[in-house]
């Protein structure tokens, strides 16, 4: 489930979900470049091998903040990695582009 930033395609076969506002774009951007990245949007957290939250979210906020119990359980074994924005894009390789910083 890692990301492979030298890769032209570092979210091959990895299904992302977005949960909340983003700050550096908006949630078709963000789709469409998770597809252009080779990964599949995934509108339902219970499937997603990423579940992506705000940046200004706390990771162990999210989690706990997270209704099934089925996807606490999927991270709690590492099936599943939810992650702040900031944290994706850091992954991604791609946080130091200007155009996704919005301030």
């Amino acid at each position: 489930m890692e990301a492979s930033p030298q890769s032209a395609y570092p979210l091959q076969g990895l299904k992302v979900a977005f949960v909340g506002k983003l700050g550096s774009m908006n949630r078709r951007e963000a789709a469409a470049l998770v597809v252009e990245l080779g990964g599949t949007l995934q509108r339902h957290l219970h499937l997603a091998d990423w579940i992506i939250v705000s940046a200004d979210s706390l990771v162990s906020e999210a989690i706990q903040s997270l209704q099934q119990s089925s996807i606490r359980e999927r991270v709690e074994q590492g099936d599943c990695q939810v992650l702040n924005e900031t944290e994706f894009w850091q992954r991604l390789g791609i946080v130091d582009q200007p155009e996704f910083v919005r301030k």
